[in-house]
């Protein structure tokens, strides 16, 4: 590790991995597999700037998965210009190679999302050596001056920083539930009755547009706000809309002994950005809830809130 000079005269942060004869021989059999000879160079680059940083990670103590990203998959690796590691319980870092003398870090507008940053690796004229010289957080352009890349201190503190767990809805349909969240059978016997019935069925007093369709996929979970018997229950469900729309309704319910939910107690929806987009209020409501309309790869936060107190649940469709 080692610290370069800008060309503002302030130094910062960089990291050089010596090039091994086993990393070389892990790019080389991936350059092999692809069809034509320009394409065999770029997933050659790419797995040298992931090898570069998977190393670094490892000496920083970050655990990674190497082989689950899309720069290990035969095939993802054919179609796209990708360069990600997975770091546990961070997500996907970007490894851009940049070539000798050049300015300019190029990322491919295919990996503008589903990212936690990016890192610039230059690789030595000789490729013996990669340094990481720099870390952007977002990316906009395809071309981005290396003037503009932080110091590799900015990737430490994002990661470093506890990462909000989102849900991903997309597995929801194939009935793997996010941990803390169970299947609506699990918590239904714990919800207050409607008084005009001996027990409870979920499905019958469900949203009509949803209790009739078929491949609605939906998953419960507790949430305790401030006193012990302010709990409630929230459901979150999804099923597909018109052509690649996904409808997704969010519920609150009561829990016994109660029968109503907290007065005043709110349910809103917030945008990626954590602007509301929808809010509802509990009035001497045994429940309450809103529906609303995504898309595929969209994210999006449910937000309960009572007095002084929150819970902020986050979503990927």
């Amino acid at each position: 590790m080692k610290m370069l000079e800008n060309n503002n005269t302030t130094e910062e942060l960089s990291f050089t991995v010596t090039i091994t004869s086993k990393f070389r021989k892990q790019a080389e059999n991936f350059r092999r597999q692809q069809a034509n000879a320009e394409k065999g160079e770029q997933v050659y680059r790419n797995t040298l700037a992931v090898l570069a940083v998977n190393y670094y990670c490892q000496c920083m103590e970050l655990e990674t998965d190497l082989e689950v990203g899309d720069s290990w998959d035969s095939l993802m690796r054919s179609l796209l210009n990708t360069a990600d590691l997975t770091i546990k319980d961070l997500g996907k870092v970007e490894c851009r190679a940049v070539l000798p003398g050049s300015d300019i870090v190029e990322v491919p507008a295919e990996v503008w999302t589903d990212r936690i940053g990016y890192i610039a690796v230059q690789l030595s004229e000789s490729m013996n050596e990669a340094t990481l010289i720099g870390f952007v957080e977002k990316a906009t352009a395809e071309k981005i001056p290396l003037k503009q890349w932080q110091s590799l201190e900015g990737f430490l503190t994002v990661a470093s920083t506890p990462r909000p767990i989102v849900a991903l809805l997309s597995n929801w349909v194939n009935g793997i539930l996010d941990a803390g969240w169970e299947m609506v059978e699990t918590i239904e016997s714990l919800l207050s009755p409607p008084e005009t019935e001996p027990s409870f069925n979920f499905r019958s007093v469900a949203p009509m547009k949803f209790r009739k369709r078929d491949n609605t996929t939906m998953g419960g979970k507790l949430l305790q706000l401030q006193k012990a018997d302010d709990r409630v229950a929230i459901f979150v469900g999804l099923a597909a809309g018109t052509e690649a729309e996904i409808d997704i309704f969010v519920e609150l319910y009561a829990l016994k002994p109660q029968i109503y939910l907290p007065q005043d107690l709110q349910l809103m929806v917030l945008d990626e950005q954590g602007t509301p987009m929808m809010q509802t209020v509990a009035k001497s409501s045994k429940n309450i809830q809103l529906e609303f309309n995504g898309y595929p790869g969209e994210q999006f936060s449910v937000k309960v809130a009572l007095g002084d107190v929150s819970i902020v649940e986050q979503f990927e469709l």
